[in-house]
């Protein structure tokens, strides 16, 4: 695809598009890889993503490792700062300098989240992203962190979503915007 052809695609497209060139790794969950290394489909997606935030968010925060990804690229998109969100293994955040989330991960284990409160002032408009809602447990417990905060989450970006209870809540409220 060159430039020229770039075109602002529907959902539907884009999704037949990524159902065919993204592997299955498991349980509904894609490999990224080969989007990731596809600069013009990449645009398609972030410009798709982003699209419903414009204007609508001050910072995108997004956790590590691979929300960082289509996160940074969200806000270089939106023209706003980016803002990681840490895991955390036993390794403490400073509660004076950061909003911290204790929540039971994907795999069952015990993970704190944690993302530095000078940037998360009251009222700040956030968008979240992520590559992939799996169980939905992370985002959720992120939502919940920044909203405790003060923070107003605009909304989640992801570009597949796994269907269950938690990432369903999510999608029928309309707060998640997503692709697969």
């Amino acid at each position: 695809m060159s430039d020229k052809e770039l075109s602002g695609m529907t959902r539907e497209e884009l999704a037949d598009h990524l159902h065919k060139i993204l592997p299955a790794e498991h349980a509904g969950k894609k490999d990224l890889l080969p989007l990731y290394t596809d600069p013009d489909w990449m645009r398609e997606v972030v410009s798709y993503l982003a699209e419903p935030f414009e204007g609508n968010a001050d910072l995108v925060l997004a956790p590590e490792p691979f929300g960082m990804i289509l996160g940074s690229q969200l806000a270089y998109e939106l023209g706003v700062g980016f803002l990681p969100i840490r895991r955390r293994k036993g390794e403490p955040a400073d509660p004076d300098k950061s909003l911290i989330a204790s929540y039971i991960d994907h795999r069952n284990e015990p993970t704190v989240l944690s993302a530095s409160s000078a940037y998360l002032t009251e009222g700040k408009r956030v968008l979240l992203a992520d590559d992939w809602i799996e169980t939905g447990v992370t985002l959720h417990a992120c939502r919940n962190m920044l909203e405790d905060a003060g923070v107003i989450v605009s909304g989640i970006a992801v570009i597949g979503a796994d269907y269950n209870r938690v990432s369903r809540d999510l999608i029928d409220l309309g707060v998640v915007h997503h692709i697969l």
